[in-house]
């Protein structure tokens, strides 16, 4: 059976591939609870590319879809390893109701509102743009689930990585 503990390695893994995939530099990832956040873990992208990414999203359509796709790639990546494993506790399908990830996934969805996406009449499906994300995020995890379960490896035995540390993970040669 998951543990608890597992899901959140396997989230925030997601969350570091993706980011890297994206050419995202990744400050650090741990599985270490936070009560002032009221998190289970975290992924931090490197302030200065999250400054520039950020200022990039006023603009820039890829910029907010990076971002839309980055913010769902914890969820997706634990519902992926949660599918193929049997879990101790509640389920552990994507939970679109968390308060944080609601907060971030709107952040991302506004800025595809505002940017015009995906509509030219001015009618946008945001339940589209969800899944959309939600399939891009998809294929980038699956094609690299391999570094997807070293990460989370990783991030069990140690329970936080620097970005060095994760960068020479998601660098190792795969078999």
């Amino acid at each position: 059976m998951m543990s608890e503990r597992e899901l959140v390695a396997y989230h925030e893994a997601g969350h570091a591939v993706v980011a890297h995939a994206l050419g995202l530099p990744v400050e650090s990832v741990t599985i270490k609870p936070s009560p002032e956040d009221d998190t289970l873990g975290s992924s931090a992208i490197s302030a200065g590319a999250a400054r520039r990414e950020a200022e990039r999203m006023a603009y820039d359509y890829s910029a907010v879809w990076r971002s839309l796709v980055l913010t769902v790639a914890g969820p997706v990546a634990q519902a992926l390893e949660a599918s193929r494993k049997p879990f101790a506790g509640p389920s552990p399908r994507i939970d679109w109701n968390d308060a944080q990830f609601g907060m971030d996934l709107m952040d991302a969805v506004d800025s595809c509102l505002s940017l015009g996406y995906p509509g030219e009449d001015g009618t946008v499906d945001t339940t589209a743009v969800l899944y959309e994300a939600e399939a891009a995020a998809c294929v980038l995890l699956r094609s690299r689930w391999g570094e997807v379960e070293d990460l989370a490896e990783h991030l069990l035995k140690a329970k936080t990585l620097s970005g060095d540390e994760v960068r020479a993970i998601l660098n190792e040669p795969r078999e």
